[in-house]
């Protein structure tokens, strides 16, 4: 991100601010780390903002948590990224077949593992995603025990269903599991979570109500790119035919082209629909991904919920009651 751009994102956030909005960044990527003097000195600029108008401010990172050090930790703990998201995709010959570095075979597995203790012994909250497919959700619990042989059962585990969003990803469409079957496999590793002794008790093992479903049906939300397009949807990224504006231009007439496509994904609504409007499931997923209601002829997406809300409910009040023989023998029978 070049200076220019900077400066442009601090005027927006300025502007945010004055306005007495808090302020939350999650630094993502790519590889966000790449990019350390970025962060660091747009959070310098953003903190001083938001104590100057008052408002908080508080900031995340989704890192492949290769790169982190002692001097990048200190640095997270100076500009308030107080928690990071990590992504462990199995035990070390999955992860590293998977996440490789550049030209190199080189483990990444431990290293990261070493990473978040790092973190954890400087009190930076991790949360660890498990992005599963039909090639290695049977081997997350091998991948959940070495956590548990390492003492990180503290750590909040996020199971994540690997889906071909866009054209780009078709090549893996095949080895992804369709809702209903992550739904099954995700109260199963639920049971086996609480079983093995992580912390089970926030989403998203329990559903809750949503007032809207994330940041791309959210007013004043956008994601960035390097070059300043801004962006409703996380799958958007890159795509500039899917940018609703560009923070190096905001004070400039509207393109009515991005206005209007700002406007769809926050129009997008599961109550224009009966599919939805007759669904006992609606409060907990609002229709589903806006992204995928929009690319399917704004039909909406079902989430898990639909498919296993009854096993949730059922395994969330046996967790409540710390019934861990009957969550136990739930895991066997399914």
């Amino acid at each position: 991100m070049d200076q220019s751009t900077m400066d442009a994102v601090i005027n927006l956030v300025n502007d945010a601010a004055k306005k007495g909005n808090d302020i939350h960044i999650t630094w993502y990527g790519g590889e966000p780390l790449t990019a350390k003097k970025v962060i660091y000195s747009l959070s310098e600029r953003i903190i001083s903002i938001c104590e100057k108008y008052s408002v908080s401010y508080n900031s995340y990172i989704v890192t492949n948590g290769y790169l982190i050090n002692d001097e990048v930790i200190e640095h997270f703990k100076k500009y308030k990224i107080d928690g990071a998201q990590i992504t462990m995709d199995g035990p070390p010959e999955i992860h590293n077949s998977r996440r490789r570095l550049k030209g190199s075979d080189k483990d990444t597995f431990f290293v990261i593992l070493n990473n978040i203790k790092k973190l954890l012994e400087n009190d930076i909250n991790v949360s660890i995603r498990i992005n599963v497919d039909k090639t290695n959700v049977a081997n997350v619990e091998e991948l959940l025990d070495i956590l548990v042989a390492h003492n990180l059962q503290g750590l909040s585990i996020n199971l994540g269903q690997v889906t071909a969003y866009t054209e780009a990803c078709m090549s893996i469409a095949e080895s992804c599991l369709n809702t209903e079957e992550y739904a099954k496999e995700n109260v199963v590793q639920q049971a086996i979570l609480f079983a093995k002794g992580f912390n089970v008790g926030n989403y998203p093992y329990y559903p809750g109500v949503k007032a809207n479903y994330c940041c791309a049906d959210a007013v004043d939300s956008y994601v960035l790119d390097p070059n300043g397009f801004m962006y409703k949807c996380w799958n958007d990224v890159g795509n500039k035919e899917r940018a609703v504006g560009n923070v190096n231009t905001i004070h400039e007439p509207t393109n009515e082209k991005m206005f209007m496509r700002n406007a769809d994904y926050l129009l997008w609504s599961p109550f224009n629909f009966d599919k939805c409007t007759n669904c006992d499931v609606l409060p907990i997923c609002m229709g589903g991904c806006p992204y995928n209601g929009e690319m399917l002829g704004n039909e909406p997406d079902c989430e898990k919920w639909r498919y296993n809300l009854d096993d949730v409910l059922k395994l969330t009040y046996l967790q409540r009651r710390n019934d861990l023989h009957s969550v136990s023998e739930y895991v066997v029978a399914k």
